[in-house]
């Protein structure tokens, strides 16, 4: 059995999972909008702030803080058990979707909380997927950059 997660209460985390051996499957718009509507979903019935996001071909970061009685590995644990179930649903498979554990890191203020929205902003363009990251229509980046407010409901004011 592996080590309990330390949580923190009110602490904001830095998230990212991976899809089990890196398998691109974010590159499908459908997977995309899948995992998105059910972290919406579930920052609603799980209770969580959600402060930024990227969805990666391979993986997507969250920024979020879950509220005071909420556990952040039941949080991850059900978006991801969510997702793999109706992907597998969808595309008729039973395939291993995600990698089995998830990497967190507490935000120890702002500060980093705004080096890491810039991080996961610019990972996009790191990666040479485009040359403007307000442009990477899956992110929080359009949303605190310019006005756009297309994830209103998913992105929690600062």
């Amino acid at each position: 059995m592996g080590l309990k997660r330390y949580v923190e209460p009110n602490t904001v985390y830095f998230v990212t999972s991976v899809t089990h051996e890196r398998n691109p499957i974010f590159n499908d718009r459908l997977a995309t909008e899948l995992l998105l509507n059910i972290i919406l979903y579930n920052k609603f019935a799980c209770h969580y702030h959600i402060y930024g996001f990227i969805v990666m071909p391979d993986h997507f970061h969250l920024i979020i803080q879950p509220y005071k009685d909420t556990d952040l590995s039941a949080i991850i644990r059900r978006i991801k058990g969510n997702f793999a179930r109706f992907y597998n649903i969808q595309n008729r498979t039973s395939d291993s979707i995600w990698q089995k554990s998830f990497y967190d890191r507490g935000l120890r203020d702002y500060q980093e909380l705004l080096k890491t929205l810039e991080y996961i902003h610019s990972n996009p363009v790191r990666a040479g997927l485009i040359t403007d990251r307000n442009d990477y229509e899956f992110s929080s980046s359009a949303y605190y950059e310019c006005g756009d407010r297309r994830f209103a409901l998913w992105i929690d004011a600062l």
